[in-house]
Parts: structure tokens; sequence; C-alpha cells
């Protein structure tokens, strides 16, 4: 029956030693590893799991049979998988619409509850889902002056100020930089420490400028990320305390810059 059908149809076989997977959902190769590592890259079922499928009870092991389909296609086919990525496909499909609330902060909330596809999880560097929502700020026409009257009366009926309102505004820490700062704070914390000790303890402003200058540097170099501001950098200067919110402060003033290299476009 399917010889008949191969030659009615003229199908071509490919002289291959290898079947072909096609992995939807991947779309970097160098997030191949970690989506074969458990990544669910279908909803129902995956390609890949860590758990065994068949167990021997009896003899407390893993079968022939778990190997043989993690190993060989289904069929009794001796031929192993070769995974290709497939580009274009079911990771970057458009993302469900969003009713659009009254004001800016409701919608970035509404955009941060939106179920995000598991095949495009934020990788180390993926743009932060507290910064997404500057990406759609050109397509949403709020309007301003309702929302300030609005939070001015809101202040009024629960009686708190500004700086209430603006706190609860804030957005969290991020998870994706944290990380980044803490190694880079640590870089330049090492470089720094014997010119801190040949010139006899200078002041945290000094090591903070410096820092600054060379993060500056580096981010700017070739890409065009960061520009070097003289009254910016003096402002977070005396706003900031630590050098991980100097770090943080300018590695999302990079990523949230439309032309930043550390964007990865899917």
């Amino acid at each position: 029956m399917l010889r008949s059908t191969a030659t009615c149809l003229k199908l071509k076989r490919r002289n291959s030693p290898y079947v072909q997977k096609f992995l939807e959902g991947c779309p970097l190769p160098e997030t191949l590893v970690d989506d074969l590592a458990g990544a669910n890259l279908k909803s129902s079922t995956p390609f890949f799991t860590t758990m065994p499928r068949y167990i021997v009870g009896r003899e407390n092991r893993l079968s022939k049979l778990f190997f043989h389909h993690t190993l060989y296609p289904a069929g009794g086919a001796r031929r192993p998988y070769r995974v290709v990525v497939v580009r274009g496909g079911r990771g970057v499909r458009n993302q469900p619409q969003v009713v659009l609330p009254s004001s800016q902060h409701a919608f970035a909330e509404a955009y941060c509850r939106v179920r995000q596809d598991p095949a495009r999880r934020p990788f180390f560097y993926a743009r932060p889902v507290a910064l997404a929502p500057s990406r759609l700020s050109h397509g949403v026409n709020l309007n301003t002056g309702e929302g300030s009257e609005r939070s001015v009366s809101f202040s009024e009926m629960t009686g708190c100020g500004k700086e209430t309102t603006a706190e609860s505004s804030c957005a969290a820490e991020d998870s994706v930089l944290a990380p980044l700062c803490g190694v880079i704070e640590s870089h330049f914390a090492a470089l720094l420490k014997p010119q801190t000790t040949d010139d006899g303890g200078a002041g945290g402003g000094g090591v903070r400028r410096t820092i600054r200058e060379e993060l500056t540097a580096l981010l700017s170099a070739g890409h065009g990320g960061v520009m070097a501001d003289e009254e910016a950098a003096e402002n977070a200067d005396v706003s900031s305390s630590s050098h991980r919110d100097l770090v943080g402060d300018m590695l999302r003033s990079v990523v949230s810059s439309p032309s930043s290299f550390f964007y990865v476009h899917a």
C-alpha cells in the first residue's frame, strides 16, 4: 500500500543516515542546548524529557524500550534523530491581543500577566519583561491629562502623597540584569582595588566616577549604546548609593534603547 502510494505520487526519499526531527520555537542556535535540556517546545507533549517513560519495576532499571524510543524514531527505524531548527516557526508567532486599560501602569501590569510562550523564555541577553511595554508605547494612545487627574484624585481620596504613588508604580528589581550587575561590580572593584590602595584610600565618589567612565567606554565602543552625559553622570553619582545601583541604571538605559545590542532579535 505504501509502495503503491509512493510510486503514484513519486515521493523522493532522501538517502540520509538520519531522521530529521524538526524543532519549532528555537529562535537562536545558542538556546538549542537549553531547549533540548527540558524546554516545553510543545504545549501538549515535549519532544525531549528528563523523566523516564518506561521503567522495569521488578528490576528497578530503565528498559531498553525507553532508550530505543529516545534514540530512534517510532516504527522500528534504526536511524537516529538529527535535530533541525526551523526558522519562523512557533517561536515567533504573534502575542495575543491585550485589552488596553485606562492608565499606563495598569497596561504594564496587564501586559506582564499575558501568558508567555515557553519556547521564548527570557534568556541572559533577553529584554526584561518590565521594559517590554516601552516597546509598544508607540501603539498605545493614552490621554496623559486624564491620567494625571485620576492620579491626583486618587491621592486626595486615599491621603497618600506623590512619593507613595511613585513607589507603588516602580518596577521590581530585574532578575535578568541582577547577576550581570554583580559580575560587573566585582570585576571593576577588583580592578580598582590596587589603585585605591596606592592613592591612600580614595573616596567613593572617585571610584564611582571611574566605574562610570570605564563602563560607558565599554558599552559605547562600536555599538552606540550609551552616550556620555556629564550632567546625568553627576546626578547619578549623587542619587545612587552603591556601585550596583550605578551599574544597574546604566545597563537598564542600554537595554531600553532601541539600538541596544543587548536585545536579541528572534
